[in-house]
């Protein structure tokens, strides 16, 4: 639901920001930091552009990288790159 919530309101409000904690889907469930960095890939997919993450989380934040470069949002996957080498991806 929230994913198809998200590809609405960017193709109705396409300007707009839309914004989701990305560990309210996990609540109470086992493996929660799979289940969060999954989501979160998902719903950046489906057009969430602003994020409320753990930025301590560095298994969440390599997803985030990957997922702009291959949804094209890094040119040149500078950004990418950039942490990849800075070790700070997780692999």
């Amino acid at each position: 639901m929230t994913l198809e919530t998200i590809r609405t309101l960017r193709t109705l409000f396409s300007n707009s920001h839309i914004i989701c904690g990305a560990s309210n889907v996990s609540m109470g469930l086992p493996g929660r930091k799979l289940i969060n960095r999954t989501f979160l890939t998902m719903a950046i997919y489906a057009g969430l552009d602003t994020l409320l993450i753990d930025v301590r989380d560095q298994g969440l934040m390599s997803s985030i990288y990957a997922s702009r470069m291959l949804m094209n949002q890094d040119p040149y996957c500078s950004e990418y790159l950039k942490v990849y080498r800075a070790k700070k991806i997780l692999i």
